[in-house]
């Protein structure tokens, strides 16, 4: 049995959900065959995750798949010996102490983890240049109250060695995005770097 522990609602992660089941398909393993998936929703509770991760692991889950930074330390808290699949979060997972290195995680916990390090938001950028050579403004689409926000934008706002200036768009949600601001570095010879999750970074 798999556990999957969500910090949104059902609605919110149909296409996630939708994305695992195709995943274990293609891997011969269909729900309500051959293998069997309990969910847990916290619907933006955080306060509920802790309970959530308890029920899963209390099953007997072989794994459990988690979609938050906060869902992982809930999940650890309760389990060590249980497989953790990290999906989504961008906090430090070594600076929580939920990994001794990226190189070397050990542990139980594994997965994908959209981190704020400082050489992977170097990555991005330079992924930008390559696909936009000779920009000279770069705009970055972040939602400040999302979870790791802060950590994220830091190094972003560092002085650029290539030389284009940076200027950070705050929308809570991506549709509110003020449109002016979009324009205007578009009009300046600029790209939108947007983050992960709603309203960019997070």
């Amino acid at each position: 049995m798999i556990g999957v522990l969500s910090p949104t609602s059902a609605a919110m992660d149909v296409r996630n959900i939708a994305a695992l089941r195709q995943g274990l398909r293609d891997l011969g393993y269909a729900e309500g065959q051959n293998i069997a998936i309990e969910y847990r929703f916290a619907g933006g509770v955080s306060d509920r995750l802790d309970r959530f991760a308890a029920e899963l692991v209390g099953l007997k889950a072989a794994i459990v798949v988690v979609g938050s930074t906060l869902g992982i330390v809930s999940a650890s808290k309760v389990t060590q010996a249980v497989p953790l699949i990290a999906i989504g979060g961008s906090e430090d997972p070594v600076r929580l102490g939920l990994a001794k290195s990226f190189a070397r995680p050990g542990g139980n916990i594994t997965g994908f983890l959209l981190t704020a390090d400082h050489a992977i938001v170097g990555k991005r950028l330079q992924l930008l240049r390559d696909a936009a050579p000779g920009i000279s403004r770069v705009g970055i689409v972040a939602n400040p109250d999302a979870e790791g926000a802060a950590q994220t934008i830091r190094p972003l706002l560092s002085p650029s060695s290539s030389g284009e200036r940076r200027m950070i768009l705050h929308a809570a949600m991506t549709g509110r995005l003020r449109p002016r601001g979009a324009v205007a570095l578009r009009r300046r010879g600029g790209r939108a770097a947007p983050g992960r999750g709603p309203g960019g970074c997070g």
